[in-house]
Formats: structure tokens, C-alpha cells, sequence
């Protein structure tokens, strides 16, 4: 009984707090877009940093719509140029295996579904518990900056990078069946993709 009624006060107390947290940093979060500070510029860049409030976001939440790749069409195109019957160069100008997918909700859990024309239909896991997967998504804090003055380093095709600095890190957090590209592609709006480095669990 003595541990029941603790861990009660312990819960409120922790409650109490986050909601004055909270109010608190909405407050500040006020008075900060009212009479902001000047962003730093920092050294790789000649814009300064965007403000919280001034980043954007991707499409997130289920269903949704994303790019994704034909894994079939990846091998093809990587044997191609291995085998030099192809130059990698093409890969700047043609949307190889590029394919639309839907990022769907099916049973407490979160399926990419896509088509490939050539290939046929795949489905990927992307997350065991939908829960979890919908408040990693809601910690996501927003775009970098612009792109700009890279055009070299950013220009891979139809795969441009808007924003930030070229690099997209993936932390694979999932099972081994479900592959950090696949979880970088369907993370990243159009245009983001861009080299991957990848921790593996």
C-alpha cells in the first residue's frame, strides 16, 4: 500500500512538472518570435540558422504517400555500371528505379506498400509498434537550412538535396529485415536523399 501511494505522488509530482515545463517554454517560445534574437551564421554557410518556428516539415503521420526505390531495379542499375554497360553518370539524369509507395497503418503496425511497373508489388515493415514510430516522428525539429552555394556537392538528379548540408544520418533502430536506405527514403521528402551513413544495430 505505502509503495501504491508513492508511486501515485511520484506520477502527479512528474506530471505537475512536465506541464510547467512546458508552459514555460511556450512562454519563452512567445516572447522569442515576438522580439527574436539575430541567428548565428556559422562558417559553412552565408544564411544564418533558421529559428524553430521557421523550419518546415515533411508530410508525416499515416497513410501517406513517399518516394521510394524498386530494390530489383537498384540491383540491375549497380551491376550495370559495375560491369561498365552503363555510366554512373546516368544516374543524374534518369529516375532509375524510382517508384511511388504508400506508408500505411495495418494492425498496430507500419507497412511501406509499393509497385514496381517492371518488378511487381513489395511490402516492407518499416515498425513493429505504430505508437512508437508516430512519436519518433513527432521529435523530428525541422528542415535545415536552404541548400545553396553546393550546387556541385547537390547535384545528383531527380534526387536534389534542398536542405541542409548534403548528409542524411540513419540510425537503424529496426529489424534486421528492414534496411537504413529504405528507412532514410521513406523518412525524407522529395529531394532529400543524398549520401547515407548508416549505424547498424
Amino acid at each position: 500500500m505505502p509503495n501504491s501511494f508513492s508511486t501515485q505522488v511520484f506520477r502527479s509530482l512528474d506530471w505537475v512538472l512536465c506541464k510547467t515545463a512546458g508552459i514555460a517554454f511556450e512562454t519563452i517560445q512567445f516572447f522569442n518570435k515576438r522580439n527574436p534574437n539575430p541567428s548565428p551564421t556559422p562558417q559553412w554557410s552565408d544564411k544564418p540558422l533558421l529559428k524553430s518556428w521557421e523550419k518546415t516539415k515533411p508530410t508525416l503521420g499515416f497513410p501517406r504517400q513517399t518516394d521510394s526505390l524498386c530494390p530489383a531495379c537498384v540491383k540491375e542499375a549497380r551491376g550495370a555500371i559495375i560491369s561498365g554497360k552503363k555510366d554512373w553518370r546516368d544516374l543524374m539524369h534518369e529516375q532509375v528505379g524510382e517508384i511511388k509507395a504508400q506508408i500505411v497503418e495495418r494492425d498496430g503496425q507500419i507497412w511501406m506498400v509499393k509497385e514496381c511497373p517492371l518488378h511487381g508489388h513489395y511490402e516492407d515493415m518499416m515498425a513493429v509498434d505504430a505508437d512508437f514510430l508516430k512519436w519518433i516522428e513527432k521529435q523530428f525539429p525541422g528542415r535545415d537550412i536552404p541548400a545553396h552555394n553546393d550546387e556541385g556537392l547537390h547535384k545528383v538528379g531527380s534526387s536534389n538535396v534542398r536542405y541542409g548540408r548534403g548528409s542524411v544520418l540513419t540510425v537503424d533502430l529496426t529489424p534486421v529485415s528492414w534496411t537504413p536506405t529504405r528507412l532514410a527514403t521513406s523518412m525524407s521528402s522529395p529531394g532529400m536523399k543524398s549520401r547515407r551513413f548508416s549505424i547498424m544495430r
